[in-house]
């Protein structure tokens, strides 16, 4: 929605390479320079590691099992893409949680001001949410249902220079007010940003949205999912239908068969 709305703005487009954002320093000969584009980051097609799975942080020096993306500054992440060259698997949709994180900082520069205040006057301010937020004080700690993997409960995750890919709370009423604003087919930039991204390719994804076609309908969706939470939207814009299901337990794609048979219900 931000990249988007940014587009319409005119501070950048969508096919602009990742490269020219960047320092010299960290593009020069580099191959990925000439190939990632800020779509490319948005549809998770980028090539670039994911950096979703603990596993792969384990041996990083100053990783954190209560805290594991902490060690995503800016610093690391543009240091770490300068000592990646090719990326054999660009153009595959492979979700990238670094890659989105490269595509907020982007946007940022891009912009002059950091993610929070992006998220506020692109985000927050143009769909009048009012408890939804990247970090949260002590009023909204209060009402936070507590992150769990099956019994356990598990920390509230922060993703750091990552956050534009996962650090967003939010309410079911403003979750709700988010997919309406969706659901309205005449705004341009809803169109812009749910349409396929990707035409050449058998893959339809759109800009953080995936597309699947049921009951001769087609569905925009988008499964989100940290180390103690869940979530699922759906929506089928033309006929005015959506689904959203939130949960405080890590259920790795469990919520999908619900909103399925909810979405199901809702289009007979």
């Amino acid at each position: 929605h931000i990249l988007a709305k940014m587009e319409e703005k005119g501070l950048l487009d969508r096919s602009d390479l990742l490269a020219d954002f960047l320092p010299k320093t960290i593009r020069e000969g580099r191959s990925w320079a000439k190939q990632i584009r800020l779509v490319d980051l948005a549809t998770h097609t980028s090539g670039l590691p994911p950096f979703d799975s603990t596993r792969e942080l384990q041996n990083i020096k100053g990783f954190d099992e209560n805290d594991p993306f902490s060690l995503f500054t800016t610093s690391f992440m543009l240091q770490s893409l300068s000592e990646i060259d090719e990326v054999p698997n660009y153009g595959q949709l492979i979700y990238s949680n670094y890659g989105i994180g490269l595509l907020t900082h982007a946007m940022t520069l891009r912009a002059k001001m950091p993610f929070n205040e992006l998220f506020q006057n692109y985000l927050i301010g143009d769909m009048g949410l009012s408890n939804t937020f990247l970090t949260l004080g002590e009023p909204q700690l209060g009402q936070v249902a507590i992150p769990h993997k099956g019994e356990e409960q598990r920390p509230l995750i922060q993703l750091y220079g990552m956050s534009g890919a996962g650090s967003i709370k939010a309410s079911l009423p403003d979750l709700l007010t988010f997919l309406e604003y969706y659901l309205d087919g005449e705004n341009n930039l809803v169109k812009s940003v749910l349409e396929d991204q990707l035409p050449d390719k058998e893959q339809t994804v759109g800009l953080a949205w995936g597309i699947i076609e049921r009951m001769d309908t087609i569905l925009n969706f988008h499964i989100g999912g940290t180390f103690g939470s869940s979530s699922i939207v759906i929506i089928a814009p033309e006929e005015k239908k959506a689904v959203a299901i939130l949960a405080n337990n890590q259920l790795n794609g469990g919520l999908t068969g619900y909103a399925l048979r909810i979405i199901d219900a809702l289009l007979k």
